[in-house]
């Protein structure tokens, strides 16, 4: 801006300020608006990790040229990062740039965005290492966000057998309900379900906020399954009393 208002002044003898000439662009021509979301993280609470292309390298003589990936793990509370190049991009230098990345920062997060269903080596790892991956559904909100959602979703409808474990400790919220719908339906011909819980299935209606929608994923879970009720006390009375 500050040529044009030196060829205003020269050019067309305009005398005009820097200031003016500024407020008279931004009242004719607005700046659009930036919306941002910014999500509230607690110290140590959840880390991010990516890898992606890194930069090429030359030999000395510059002969030779080879590929690298960077790997990088991101702490979202403070956004303090460690960042490796690395010539191969396999679970064991996933996994070995893990071990660097937490070294660094001194210890290991409560929590890790990662998806699963890319590296179940990595469920072994987080049981290993002390956090916990992220639940279900809020992994399905990271994939929305990302807009990989429906990626995500073939994957699980393709699966040989998908374990729902636990259900119905929860509410469902009606985005949760209404994945639970799609993913059933798609997978009615494609795989074997399972599906645990300690509430019996007459109550999970009251799980739901809309009451089509519970009808509905009941239905697909209900009708086409066989029930298996076990009977007795918590197994973990037995480890209990071997302790």
């Amino acid at each position: 801006m500050h040529v044009l208002v030196a060829e205003l002044r020269e050019q067309h003898q305009m005398d005009i300020s820097y200031t003016n000439f500024y407020r008279e662009v931004r009242r004719r021509f607005p700046a659009k608006k930036i919306v941002t979301l910014r999500k509230v993280y607690q110290p140590a609470e959840k880390v991010e990790v990516d890898f992606c292309h890194g930069i090429d390298i030359y030999d000395k003589d510059f002969k030779n040229k080879r590929k690298t990936h960077l790997f990088v793990m991101s702490l979202l509370f403070s956004s303090y990062v460690y960042a490796e190049f690395v010539f191969i991009q396999k679970i064991a230098d996933f996994m070995a740039a893990h071990e660097k990345a937490f070294r660094f920062f001194g210890g290991v997060t409560k929590a890790h965005l990662y998806d699963l269903m890319i590296n179940k080596t990595f469920k072994k790892y987080s049981e290993y290492t002390g956090f916990r991956t992220i639940p279900f559904f809020e992994e399905i909100a990271v994939h929305k966000t990302s807009g990989k959602y429906l990626s995500f979703l073939k994957k699980l409808i393709k699966l040989d057998v998908l374990i729902l474990d636990d259900f119905g400790l929860g509410d469902d919220t009606h985005s949760e309900a209404t994945f639970l719908v799609d993913l059933l339906e798609n997978r009615q011909s494609t795989g074997l379900q399972m599906v645990t819980s300690q509430v019996d299935p007459k109550g999970w209606k009251g799980l739901f906020e809309d009451p089509v929608i519970a009808d509905a994923v009941i239905d697909r879970i209900i009708n086409p399954s066989h029930h298996i009720i076990l009977k007795g006390g918590s197994y973990r009375e037995k480890l209990t009393a071997k302790c």
